[in-house]
């Protein structure tokens, strides 16, 4: 990624499955950490910490398309999948995880919802 792209965002972002690109909707979230930190205080207003581990993974939108089976897709124990930000020079990896969560079909718009991909682990990638 050339220093003049560090600080932009959005443009053309594609999905790979496997060996299958899908068409994303909307705003990605990823979860790019695999631990969580949380605060709370004690009785005397000190504040204490906790950590927990957790999975890291993401969440996106798709449009329908003409290949392929959601059925098929939610079946697959373990997936690769590739995030190229393709504007700025950006890959995000997720080796070894699994999709997860329920698809609704938006027959009005053709978007595929309810999907998130969660476990496995996680690198960025900057060109």
């Amino acid at each position: 990624m050339s220093a003049d792209c560090c600080n932009s965002f959005g443009g053309r972002i594609t999905i790979t499955l496997g060996n299958e690109k899908l068409i994303a909707r909307g705003e990605i979230s990823l979860d790019i950490v695999d631990s969580e930190v949380t605060a709370a205080s004690n009785q005397d207003k000190s504040t204490y910490y906790t950590s927990a581990n957790m999975p890291v993974g993401g969440d996106a939108s798709f449009t329908e398309t003409c290949s392929g089976s959601w059925a098929d897709r939610m079946r697959s124990c373990v997936v690769n999948i590739t995030i190229d930000e393709e504007d700025h020079g950006r890959q995000h990896l997720y080796t070894g995880t699994r999709l997860v969560g329920r698809p609704k079909y938006n027959t009005s718009t053709g978007e595929i919802s309810g999907v998130t991909w969660a476990g496995g682990t996680y690198k960025r990638v900057s060109s």
